[in-house]
C-alpha cells in the first residue's frame, strides 16, 4: 500500500470513530525496519503535550487495509491511555488492553508479519555490503 493511501485508510478510519481525530493526529511515515507503527508523547517544559503516530514506510508497503488499520488503532490505543493518565498507560497494561478492545481489536503486541523475510534479507545484504566497500577503500 502506497504512503498516501494508507494515511487516508487511517484518517478515515479515525474520524468515523472519533469525528475530527483524523485531521488533526499528526501522521508521520518514516524509514524503520525496527517497528510496524508507535505512538510518541511530546511532552514540552510548559507542560504542554502532544501526540503523533508514526508507521515504518517498510510496513505499510505490505500491509493489507486490515493490517494497517490494525497497527493504527493499536498505536491509537496508546494515544488514548497517554491522554488519560493513567499508570499503566505506558505499556502495553490493562488499561490500554481496555482501551484496544474497546475499540474492536484483541490486545496484540506483535505487528503482523509485515517486513518479509526477502525485504529483511536485502536490507541486510545492502548495509554488510556497504561495510565491506567501505572497509575496502580505506
Amino acid at each position: 500500500m502506497r504512503t498516501k493511501t494508507a494515511r487516508k485508510v487511517v484518517v478515515e478510519d479515525f474520524n468515523q470513530r472519533y469525528p475530527g481525530l483524523g485531521d488533526v493526529l499528526p501522521i508521520k511515515f518514516v524509514w524503520s525496519y525496527r517497528y510496524a507503527g508507535r505512538a510518541i508523547e511530546w511532552e514540552y517544559s510548559s507542560g504542554r503535550k502532544s501526540y503523533e503516530i508514526q508507521f515504518s514506510r517498510t510496513s505499510v508497503w505490505n500491509a493489507s487495509r486490515k493490517d494497517m488499520l490494525k497497527i493504527a488503532n493499536h498505536e491509537l490505543a496508546h494515544v488514548l491511555t497517554y491522554v488519560s493518565d493513567e499508570d499503566e498507560s505506558r505499556h502495553h497494561g490493562p488499561y490500554w488492553k481496555k482501551t484496544i478492545r474497546e475499540l474492536g481489536y484483541e490486545p496484540s503486541v506483535r505487528a503482523p508479519q509485515l517486513f518479509g523475510e526477502k525485504i529483511m534479507t536485502a536490507a541486510c545484504f545492502a548495509a554488510n555490503l556497504a561495510i565491506i566497500v567501505w572497509a575496502l577503500m580505506r
